[in-house]
């Protein structure tokens, strides 16, 4: 208890220089299954949240395609089960859905994952739209020393340099 606690960018220095992608990996699922074990971690809501990476495309190597709208293809879906649900019940079916509609989308051919991302009115850049789930935390008002941030951080050091 009467350690100092590391400076902020000695820890992030570690994570960026020093530790494997296994070692975060495992840092991650220590600290996840602690916050387990105290009670706080709540699978009973996650919450999605998304940004997008500039993608290794260059926006010279764009091809443009065409590609059904994805709403229409879902209408499709939709219109066949309907359609079978209304024969099994001796009804006759709907009218074929018209054929989806088109839209022209930027393709890069270095990157095909990835999409045009515009930067205010003039910035285009070629980017992938990444989500990430996260699990809801309840953490009380007056966190328990053994969760504390310090602690945190300290075990991490400590487990880190053990597991090197």
């Amino acid at each position: 208890m009467n350690e100092k606690t590391p400076h902020f960018s000695t820890i992030s220095h570690n994570f960026k220089h020093r530790f494997t992608e296994e070692t975060i990996e495992n840092i991650f699922y220590w600290i996840l299954s602690e916050i387990d074990k105290a009670g706080y971690l709540s699978p009973e809501t996650v919450f999605v949240d998304g940004t997008h990476i500039k993608a290794n495309a260059n926006m010279k190597k764009v091809v443009k395609k065409e590609i059904p709208k994805a709403a229409k293809i879902y209408e499709k879906q939709l219109m066949e089960e309907i359609n079978e649900d209304r024969e099994e019940h001796g009804k006759k079916p709907f009218d074929e859905p018209k054929p989806p509609e088109k839209k022209t989308v930027n393709e890069s051919t270095t990157d095909p994952e990835s999409g045009v991302f515009h930067k205010g009115e003039h910035k285009k850049s070629l980017t992938k739209f990444q989500q990430i789930p996260y699990l809801s935390i309840k953490l009380p008002l007056k966190t328990p020393s053994s969760l504390c941030e310090k602690d945190l951080f300290r075990a991490c050091s400590r487990k880190t340099v053990q597991n090197s």
